[in-house]
């Protein structure tokens, strides 16, 4: 067991997130910092802020209905305004 904000993510290319849309906003800019350009991040039914994903696919739980799993590259050069989360909180809950 590992705190997720405290653990080296560099050697990952992947990283699977099923977390609150507020805990991936937080997150963020770790794994902007700790990821390599072109590393993927996929997140099951929750956005992360307002990073707007590369894709969204809506996946069928039988006869329980849909849910989305959205897709993120992390990019060559980052914005700023990936990193500084400090306005997206309120948004995120």
């Amino acid at each position: 067991r590992q705190d997720f904000f405290n653990t080296d993510l560099s050697d990952a290319t992947v990283v699977a997130l099923y977390l609150w849309p507020e805990i991936n906003v937080k997150l963020r800019p770790k794994l902007l910092r700790d990821l390599d350009p072109g590393d993927r991040i996929v997140s099951h039914d929750f956005r992360m802020g307002t990073w707007q994903p590369e894709r969204e696919v809506e996946v069928g739980r039988g006869n329980t209905g849909w849910e989305t799993v959205y897709l993120w590259t992390v990019p060559e050069t980052i914005p700023d305004e990936l990193m500084d989360t400090s306005g997206e909180m309120d948004e995120a809950q």
